[in-house]
């Protein structure tokens, strides 16, 4: 029987789930970045501004950013959370099973 450690599987999720949390932070700076460049949120904010009534509607970039990186530092914890629950299920299952069993054949 193979028994899966959850508190390493816990530190390679959150390893795994920051990696991927910089990676959409990244691409969402740089998106937004040349959305800015090209005039296009400018746009959508005097677009904005005139649906709902605004003369001065603007996005806060600073917020905005923010809060993104917030909310998913909360999913980066609870997805490595639920990650090291699922292996200790396994573990569980494993036990009353008896595993997973792997064979090697060599004929070649």
């Amino acid at each position: 029987m193979v028994k899966i450690s959850p508190r390493s599987v816990f530190r390679v999720a959150l390893a795994v789930y920051l990696g991927i949390l910089a990676t959409v932070v990244a691409a969402t700076t740089g998106l937004w970045l040349m959305l800015e460049v090209t005039g296009t949120i400018e746009n959508i904010e005097s677009f904005m501004g005139e649906l709902l009534g605004y003369e001065d509607f603007q996005f806060l970039f600073g917020r905005i950013f923010l809060v993104l990186t917030l909310l998913g530092l909360v999913w980066v914890v609870i997805s490595a959370t639920v990650t090291s629950l699922l292996a200790a299920l396994y573990n569980r299952v494993a036990r009353l099973t008896g595993g997973i069993r792997v064979t090697v054949d060599d004929d070649a």
